[in-house]
């Protein structure tokens, strides 16, 4: 069976170890079409999504609209001054902008489907997102909103930049708006990434505001 074929494929490559972008990809690609194959994609959303993003740089799929709709509600509970809610809502953001959403999603579908998880032990995680951002790091990623689904976010793109060290990188989430919120806009959030860890500041075109106290 397809699906025995894939888990054995992916059980060999994790067990021994992600050491290239080509390896990486293919873990990605695999892991996707398994996804698939076992009707889980709707049960595994942000994994769903990291995978979509290393093979097709540009999405407007409805997995996809619920992250722009995240960022949305991000403004809305902002220019509302609705800090219960920005709160909420910033947990999930800040799961998602780190990418520890991923790696607990690919963990928990791995161990799922009788599949090694020792790439996400140790140092694995840290070198397994170092080849994942080589992967992605030419192609960024666009998802655009459609006539319905937000009300301030038209678009959020998605970029790397280098970090101080050659391990370290940078995920950048740029926002571009169909409308500005009355009482100010976050246009960047940027989150380092040598390893996978809270989300400390987001900058705007105006200031530079502090969620960590957000974040809990």
């Amino acid at each position: 069976m397809a699906r025995d074929t894939i888990i054995r494929k992916l059980d060999d490559l994790t067990a021994r170890g992600i050491s290239s972008e080509a390896e990486a990809l293919y873990l990605l690609a695999e892991t996707r079409k398994l996804l698939e194959l076992v009707s889980e994609k709707q049960n595994y959303e942000m994994l769903t999504f990291f995978c979509d993003w290393a093979l097709h740089p540009f999405m407007d799929r409805k997995n996809a609209q619920k992250y722009l709709q995240l960022f949305d509600g991000f403004h809305k509970a902002l220019n509302k001054f609705l800090v219960p809610d920005l709160e909420q809502i910033f947990e999930t953001l800040d799961t998602f902008l780190t990418l520890e959403g991923f790696k607990n999603e690919l963990g928990q579908f791995f161990v799922s489907q009788g599949i090694s998880d020792d790439v996400l032990q140790d140092g694995g995680w840290p070198a397994f997102l170092n080849l994942y951002a080589a992967v992605i790091a030419d192609c960024p990623l666009k998802i655009r909103a459609d006539s319905t689904t937000t009300e301030y976010i038209s678009e959020v793109t998605v970029t790397l930049k280098e970090g101080d060290e050659p391990t370290d990188f940078i995920v950048n989430w740029g926002l571009a708006f169909k409308k500005e919120p009355k009482y100010g806009t976050v246009t960047d959030f940027s989150v380092p990434m040598k390893n996978p860890r809270k989300a400390n500041v987001v900058t705007d075109t105006h200031h530079t505001i502090d969620v960590s106290a957000l974040a809990g």
